[in-house]
């Protein structure tokens, strides 16, 4: 089954806020919020806007922001950093890859009391199962 299908299906934005802020030794929490400034909240954003389907009103809400075109702008900034540091390029791609190895599993995915979110997530494990079904090659 190919990765990207499964990312879409599997990675939340908030998986990957919690898997970024572990590479940097931070708290998820560090990364809500107007104006933080905590390193690797910039990759966090570009990397949800890549490997997930989120909006960019439920990207804003993950990173506790208020108008949707805040977490367009981190993602942008990610994308500038990229291109004028060396170092920010390396961590953008040594986490990424490390996102795509890791696959979380959508049976351990975080609980909360929001009905949607349980309904998000048993969505979530229906699909994978449905596409652990189909077979790798088509007919």
């Amino acid at each position: 089954m190919p990765l990207a299908v499964l990312s879409f299906i599997l990675f939340t934005p908030e998986w990957i806020i919690s898997q970024v802020a572990n590479q940097f030794d931070v708290s998820p929490d560090a990364y809500v919020g107007f104006r933080c400034r905590c390193e690797g909240r910039e990759i966090a954003a570009l990397l949800c806007r890549e490997l997930t389907n989120a909006s960019l009103a439920e990207l804003s809400t993950a990173f506790g922001l208020a108008h949707p075109d805040s977490s367009a702008n981190l993602a942008k900034k990610a994308k500038q950093l990229l291109g004028d540091s060396k170092k920010y390029k390396n961590n953008y791609h040594r986490i990424k890859e490390t996102l795509l190895k890791t696959e979380p599993d959508p049976c351990e995915a975080p609980q909360t009391e929001s009905e949607n979110h349980g309904d998000l997530s048993r969505a979530r494990q229906r699909a994978y199962h449905r596409l652990q079904e189909l077979p790798l090659e088509p007919p």
